[in-house]
């Protein structure tokens, strides 16, 4: 709304003169008030890493599980692991065959479901590099989902546990 108000001025001089006040004001009257929620879904699946291999030799097999929570289904699952820099890609051994770039890897599952309860595995091999005595390589897997509630956009990130090479800790 725009309310003009006729006021008075008074100056030094005898003189009196009327000016009109212009002021816009903006009065906002809400029809709705919507209140946004910060505490995102609850993650309804758990990723699991593994890595085996033989002390002293350069082969780690790594194994990611994502597991489903019981209770509903997820679907356009994408998980992926970034490697160390002392380690190399060698080739994938079971699930869908990811993309590499360098040591970027990345499974899709083309829109699938993971039923509840279910578990889905991939495993692939990695090289050392450079192998050195009493060197401990330790690596994650991520991956993101659509469930009920996150429909449009992704589930926000979830990590897997972190495994350390040839320790065994996880």
């Amino acid at each position: 709304y725009i309310c003009a108000q006729p006021t008075k001025t008074y100056t030094i001089s005898p003189t009196s003169t009327r000016t009109a006040l212009v002021s816009p004001t903006q009065t906002i009257y809400p029809a709705q008030t919507q209140t946004l929620t910060t505490t995102p879904a609850p993650v309804l699946v758990v990723i699991n890493k593994r890595a085996e291999g033989n002390l002293g030799e350069t082969e780690i097999i790594y194994t990611i599980s994502v597991k489903n929570d019981p209770l509903k289904n997820v679907y356009n699952i994408n998980l992926w692991d970034t490697l160390p820099p002392q380690l190399e890609y060698e080739n994938f051994i079971s699930g869908p065959e990811p993309r590499v770039e360098g040591q970027y890897i990345f499974w899709d599952w083309g829109g699938g479901i993971i039923n509840p309860g279910e578990v889905v595995t991939v495993s692939f091999r990695a090289r050392i590099r450079n192998p050195m005595p009493d060197m401990i390589v330790a690596n994650t897997a991520a991956g993101d989902y659509n469930d009920d509630y996150y429909s449009l956009v992704r589930h926000p990130i979830v990590f897997s546990n972190q495994v350390f090479y040839p320790d065994g800790r996880t």
